[in-house]
This record gives structure tokens, sequence and C-alpha cells, in this order.
């Protein structure tokens, strides 16, 4: 895949942002990043005024349950088709990331290659919507 994308990460965790940041921006990607729901972002997003190519987000937030936020975006029309890689470092939670409507889980820790690989996964979907 060598199409550059938008993408927001959503985690309250800096090193988690500052590493996958490094991560797709290395692969050529426009990443953004927030830490928390009520931030700019969020709020344009919520609004539908910001559509990234992909959200990449933490399920356990400060403050917020990302898959609240999940169900959310998926049941607006704006924002539905934009495809969610949800991650967690309890796997035990796939499940209801995907009941929330996620369109792609990872366990924590992942590598590249995975995320390279749900991030392609999710594109090669979007494009036969």
């Amino acid at each position: 895949m060598n199409e550059s994308l938008d993408i927001l990460i959503i985690d309250d965790d800096p090193e988690i942002l500052k590493a996958v940041t490094i991560l797709l921006k290395h692969r050529g990607h426009r990443p953004m990043t927030t830490a928390a729901e009520d931030t700019a972002v969020i709020v344009e997003l919520r609004k539908g005024n910001y559509l990234p190519d992909i959200i990449i987000m933490d399920i356990l937030l400060s403050g917020i349950d990302g898959r609240d936020l999940c169900r959310e975006l998926k049941n607006e029309p704006k924002t539905r088709n934009i495809p969610i890689i949800m991650f967690s470092a309890y796997p035990n939670i796939e499940g209801s990331a995907k009941a929330a409507g996620a369109d792609y889980f990872l366990a924590k820790p992942f590598g590249w290659r995975d995320l390279n690989n749900a991030i392609a996964e999710v594109m090669a979907v979007k494009q036969i919507r």
C-alpha cells in the first residue's frame, strides 16, 4: 500500500501516540494525534468538519470509553464510513470493540506489520463499499 493517508490516532498514552506517529510518518502517512475526548480535533470530527481516512484509537481512554466514541461515529452519516481500528492491552475485549462498530482490532503490543496489515485491510474494505 503506497497511498498516503490522513490518520487520526486517539490515545491517552503519549508514548503510544509518539510511537504510532513515527511508524505512520515513516510509511508516508499524515498522522494527527489527540489524547482526550474534548479536544478541538474530536469536536471537529464529531461535527463532520474533520474527516480522516482512518481512525486508530485505544479502547480505554481517560474520560471516555473508546467504544462509545466508536458507536457515536458509526451512527453519524458524515463519519460512519471512516474505518476505525481499535486497540487494547486487553485482547479479551475484541468482541466488544467489534460490537461497537470497530472495523479492526489490534491487541497491544503490536508491531508495524500488524498495524500496516490492519490499515491495508480496512482500506481494501472501504474501497469495496
